[in-house]
């Protein structure tokens, strides 16, 4: 049974990273469950759900979990609506002008109009599960909250798409980088009628920067993030969550931004003994492909090894799983394939992924 569900993980590609946005609530175990308290998921809801537009850093190194929290902490209100806008291929032209990152957004949420949203995407389950709870919820059923949250899902992202279409046709914005703040103020207009969901502009994907070949081009692009680019979007009347890099925290130009912002959130590093921790995460995936038990799939010094290999990549979750998926991989194709997965695999798998 335990070499059958090796293959089973392996072959589902189990804890392959996901990288769409859309995807990343339904694989995220929450910090605050993990560590106990209401200082990360609970604290990014509580800052949406206030009486004005929360402006939000999350901060983490690379593959920490930022934008897993954020897209999580988001399905779990269904009454918000996240617009996730990735950064990493904008360059230093587009960031260092408020009008072609303006612009650059625009482009970009047209993009998710004529895609993800005219296609009236399925929603996560996470996200079902959270409307599923408020349409049971008889208190809020008849408030504004709870229509809200019966109406909004599938059907809804059609008419979203064709307004906001419309809003950035109406002011070119999206073929004229001065008219793009004032396509902006349309789009936000576009969710204030009654019963729309509130949107969250969400900046992220700016890890992809690290990899840049020319020197100091990261931190350049960091400092124009906050001192140009970001600025208007401050003063428009949505939600603005920016995920940071743990090491811009340092620069002058974030500690400046940071004095606008209505909170900061940090991701944690899991505790000395991560063993625990990283063993949830990994037993809930798992769990998405029906192995309900992993007690006996991996050996100690497997889990010991991918804790050494957290603490090695800076607490990145997203190469411990990486390592997992090619650990599994390469046991599943093992003959006759091993009953366990061994600390043997999960080092041979780390060696190849750090060639």
């Amino acid at each position: 049974m335990s070499a059958a569900a090796l293959e089973r993980l392996a072959a589902a590609r189990a804890f392959k990273p996901m990288e769409a946005f859309d995807e990343l609530a339904d694989n995220h175990v929450d910090f605050d469950e993990l560590l106990g308290g209401k200082r990360r998921e609970a604290a990014l809801a509580k800052a949406l759900q206030g009486t004005t537009p929360a402006r939000v850093a999350v901060l983490g190194p690379s593959g920490s979990g930022k934008s897993s929290l954020i897209a999580a902490t988001l399905a779990d209100l269904p009454a918000f609506l996240p617009l996730s806008i990735a950064i990493g291929q904008a360059d230093v032209g587009i960031l260092d002008s408020q009008a072609r990152f303006g612009q650059f957004i625009i482009r970009e949420l047209l993009r998710q109009a004529k895609g993800r949203f005219a296609t009236q995407q399925k929603i996560g389950r996470r996200r079902e599960a959270a409307l599923a709870r408020l349409a049971a919820d008889t208190t809020t059923r008849t408030g504004p909250v709870g229509k809200l949250a019966l109406n909004i899902g599938i059907h809804d992202y059609a008419a979203v798409s064709t307004e906001i279409r419309s809003a950035i046709k109406s002011t070119e914005s999206d073929l004229n980088p001065s008219q793009s703040l004032e396509g902006l103020e349309e789009i936000a207009r576009v969710f204030s009628a009654p019963e729309r969901p509130t949107p969250v502009l969400i900046i992220d994907d700016a890890d992809k920067w690290a990899g840049s070949p020319v020197p100091g081009d990261e931190d350049k692009r960091a400092r124009l993030l906050f001192t140009s680019a970001l600025q208007p979007l401050l003063t428009l009347q949505l939600h603005l969550v920016v995920a940071v890099q743990q090491h811009w925290k340092k620069l002058v130009e974030y500690e400046n931004l940071d004095k606008r912002l209505d909170a900061t959130i940090e991701i944690p590093k899991l505790p000395k003994d991560a063993v625990p921790a990283l063993t949830q995460i990994i037993a809930s995936r798992a769990l998405d492909v029906g192995i309900e038990d992993i007690t006996n799939l991996i050996e100690d010094g497997a889990l010991a090894r991918l804790e050494a290999e957290y603490d090695r990549s800076d607490r990145s979750i997203r190469h411990v799983l990486r390592v997992l998926d090619l650990a599994l991989r390469d046991a599943a194709d093992d003959s006759p394939t091993p009953e366990r997965l061994t600390r043997v695999h999960v080092r041979h798998a780390a060696h190849k992924l750090g060639q």
